[in-house]
């Protein structure tokens, strides 16, 4: 049998104590839960509550949100997106010929520069060597330049002489004195038949050893002044 005290605190309700000791508990749960979750802008859509998706659908897989609600939600695996040292490498290699392909393409650019810096070679004589020989331009007297002009210069197979284009209008053999054995020159020779027309100006004199001939429809015209000598 109960025994009533006057004043006394009634054990069948809680204490003060116990209804702090219970608040606590409730705020830490609520805590915890707070955590544990995402937080989400208080501007957001009433609903965002900013839980995890459950341990199960999330495993292994990226964090997404929904297009719709902004909800999170599972994404794809975490091995759909992993990539192998292999693939670094290939992706380094790539990084490395792209590289290569500007380093090459700048080159070109450089060559391409360098070479229309250089004036045009074609038609150019050439040179067997720093100390060689001028490669002259070769042909037979049929084969001359149709329109010369003076200070044209090329080496005559008819004629097996070096010839230059005059002031005058006529090809010139260039003189080289006398000819004949290897180291002994002792003949000074001509061709026998004037096969172009020539002048010998008022300024000159010049002397041929014949019997001598000029080729049909050509001509030479001795200028006033000037003397020619057949011997």
């Amino acid at each position: 049998m109960a025994t009533y005290i006057p004043n006394a605190a009634d054990p069948t309700q809680p204490t003060e104590d116990k209804f702090v000791e219970s608040a606590a508990l409730e705020f830490r749960t609520l805590k915890t839960q707070e955590v544990r979750g995402l937080r989400f802008p208080a501007a957001d859509a009433p609903g965002n509550l900013g839980e995890l998706p459950v341990a199960a659908s999330r495993a292994g897989k990226f964090l997404a949100f929904d297009e719709v609600t902004g909800q999170p939600v599972p994404g794809p695996l975490l091995t759909d997106w992993t990539i192998t040292q292999a693939q670094i490498l290939d992706i380094e290699t790539v990084a490395d010929n792209i590289v290569d392909v500007v380093i090459v393409s700048d080159n070109i650019a450089n060559i391409n520069a360098a070479v229309a810096a250089i004036p045009a070679l074609a038609g150019k004589v050439s040179q067997t060597g720093a100390t060689g020989s001028a490669v002259m331009p070769t042909g037979t007297t049929a084969q001359r330049d149709a329109v010369p002009s003076p200070g044209y210069t090329r080496f005559n197979t008819t004629l097996d002489a070096l010839e230059v284009r005059k002031n005058g209008g006529t090809w010139s053999p260039v003189g080289s004195g006398a000819s004949g054995p290897t180291n002994n020159p002792m003949f000074y020779e001509n061709d026998q038949v004037l096969l172009d027309d020539y002048t010998i100006v008022g300024t000159k004199n010049a002397s041929i050893t014949g019997p001598w001939s000029i080729a049909a429809t050509k001509t030479l015209t001795i200028a006033i002044g000037a003397t020619l000598v057949v011997l």
